[in-house]
């Protein structure tokens, strides 16, 4: 696979220490226009519809924008934590852009007394995480894993320079930490246990040093499209960031049900064997950031 170098300074993760409101206050269709701000309605022109997917996500609201020039979609996210994450996704968006993955392409990014806003293309498709607990036919949930896998292996192959894997780990487990102190951590995440025990014991007991590539962060079934028998886009690349691949490979792993599944994904993402011990490593550290 092609190999793309991408600096470190590039990266922009955000310092997610505010709790902040994710979710956008109800606005009117009729009201959209007018309070758009002008970096994003210089893009889209003149709006003619609006329409918003059957489900928002936690982080942001997400509007689909009809317009003279095409149709567009439009994430919206009050000050603070979730304005941060906005800002860092129209980043990662472009500088991903052009290289050949399956991302949306950014316009804009903009703030203003109401909030963060990032317009970027649309993108068709149905949610996968939405077929995949639905889908009950196996020879089409291995097809939708192999390909899971092989997106992701084509996300892996991008190498960065200027990044050392113990600096990488360290910049995560400050994140965790950072999640920890300001109760950004989904409680359901460590039932019986003990979150600043795990903590501990992932600072003392990091595994030996591996591969740094660049990371999706974020890599669910919920933020990749399907269409037309295949992955259309990969969303939500707010948390896209330089480290181990085994951070992606342990947040998608949860979602293989079968032994099938498991080795069906090893076989289409190229990997020989699975490191087992470094896989659980990551799974734990992952839980800081399931918010």
């Amino acid at each position: 696979m092609t190999q793309i170098v991408i600096s470190r300074k590039n990266i922009v993760t955000p310092h997610r220490i505010e709790r902040g409101q994710g979710l956008w206050p109800s606005m009117a269709i009729q009201e959209v226009q007018q309070y758009l701000p002008a970096a994003i309605t210089d893009v889209t022109g003149r709006i003619s519809s609006v329409s918003a997917p059957a489900k928002q996500g936690y982080c942001s609201h997400v509007l689909f924008l009809d317009s003279e020039r095409g149709k567009f979609a439009l994430k919206m996210a009050q000050p603070g934590y979730r304005g941060d994450e906005l800002e860092a996704e129209f980043v990662a968006l472009r500088m991903l852009e052009g290289k050949g993955l399956l991302i949306p392409q950014a316009f804009a990014c903009t703030k203003d007394e109401r909030g963060h806003y990032l317009l970027s293309s649309y993108c068709e498709g149905t949610p996968l995480g939405t077929l995949l607990t639905s889908v009950e036919d196996e020879e089409l949930r291995l097809h939708m894993v192999g390909q899971m896998a092989t997106v992701l292996a084509e996300l892996h192959s991008i190498s960065v320079e200027g990044a050392a894997w113990g600096e990488c780990l360290e910049s995560q487990l400050c994140f965790a930490r950072e999640h920890l102190e300001y109760s950004n951590i989904d409680p359901e995440e460590f039932v019986g246990i003990d979150p600043h025990e795990v903590l501990r014991k992932l600072k003392d007991n990091p595994p030996s040093a591996g591969k740094v590539c660049l990371i999706h962060g974020d890599y669910r079934p919920k933020n990749m499209l399907w269409k037309e028998n295949s992955i259309s886009c990969v969303l939500d690349w707010a948390f896209c960031d330089m480290g181990d691949p085994y951070y992606d490979l342990a947040i998608i792993w949860y979602y293989l049900k079968t032994p099938q599944e498991k080795e069906h994904f090893m076989r289409c993402y190229g990997l020989e064997r699975l490191d087992e011990e470094r896989l659980g490593y990551f799974e734990l550290l992952a839980k800081f950031v399931n918010v």
